[in-house]
């Protein structure tokens, strides 16, 4: 789930992006999490839901990253701090 969060915000070891999941009573707790170097930005993306939604938990919520203003603090990293 963090892995395929990740890979669709773009994120990495270097990047402003976390994500952590846990499963609690056969729910999965997903937090997805972007931020700006500067610590002045910081935007958490949660989702609860059935364990039987793990494929699709990871994609969906960064989704909901890249359509949200954290798309630009996205941008502007990798601009920055080119491979």
């Amino acid at each position: 789930i963090e892995r395929e969060f990740l890979k669709y915000t773009q994120g990495g070891c270097s990047t402003p992006i976390a994500a952590h999941a846990t499963i609690e009573e056969k729910m999965i707790h997903f937090k997805g999490r972007v931020c700006s170097t500067d610590g002045v930005y910081l935007k958490d993306f949660n989702r609860i839901v059935p364990l039987t939604s793990y494929k699709e938990i990871g994609k969906e919520t960064a989704l909901d990253v890249l359509n949200s203003d954290a798309k630009a603090i996205i941008e502007n990293f990798i601009k920055k701090n080119p491979l």
